[in-house]
């Protein structure tokens, strides 16, 4: 295993350093299973945990796609600390099914942050978020991203987004598929 350097502003981000291995094992075990250089999409990377291990376990591409401000700055701190710049491109908006703003809604504005969605009001359990940040933001479709960016299609995709897995899914049906 090579070293991970994780910034660690607070608690939260603290908590997450510390759970790395312990909190989503299946995801370690997964990444453990892409094939070298393989093209990784990490959609809802938050602060980058999963991004890093795939680039420097796996010698990934990764196309990080975080749109929390607060989480960017981490995500960017940690990929720069691992001098993983030449392998994780950061994507700042968010994914979607459409090209529209809409409105991205956070239960928490600290570093590491998460249980937040762009343009709906609801959780990952369907229910009535508490929105406490909030601001104005972009969102792409995957197929959009691919087509006029001319961001990589990816080999793998890790979605963690919190009840709006479906939409995104849904915006990527020239990646995926039917």
């Amino acid at each position: 295993q090579s070293t991970l350097f994780l910034s660690v502003p607070n608690r939260l981000s603290n908590y997450r350093a510390d759970s790395y291995f312990s909190k989503e094992p299946e995801t370690i075990e997964w990444l453990e299973s892409m094939e070298c250089n393989s093209i990784l999409w990490d959609i809802g990377a938050n602060v980058g945990l999963y991004s890093l291990y795939a680039a420097k376990q796996k010698r990934a591409e990764v196309i990080a796609f975080e749109p929390s401000v607060f989480n960017l700055e981490l995500l960017a701190r940690n990929v720069s600390a691992n001098k993983l710049y030449d392998q994780i491109t950061i994507f700042p908006l968010a994914l979607s099914d459409r090209e529209a703003s809409g409105s991205f809604n956070m239960s928490s504005p600290d570093w590491g942050g998460a249980l937040s969605t762009f343009d709906k009001d609801y959780d990952q359990f369907g229910k009535e978020m508490e929105v406490k940040f909030k601001y104005e933001l972009m969102g792409v479709s995957g197929d959009f991203v691919v087509k006029h960016m001319k961001i990589k299609q990816p080999d793998y995709l890790k979605i963690d987004v919190d009840g709006v897995e479906h939409i995104i899914l849904s915006g990527m049906k020239n990646i995926i598929g039917q």
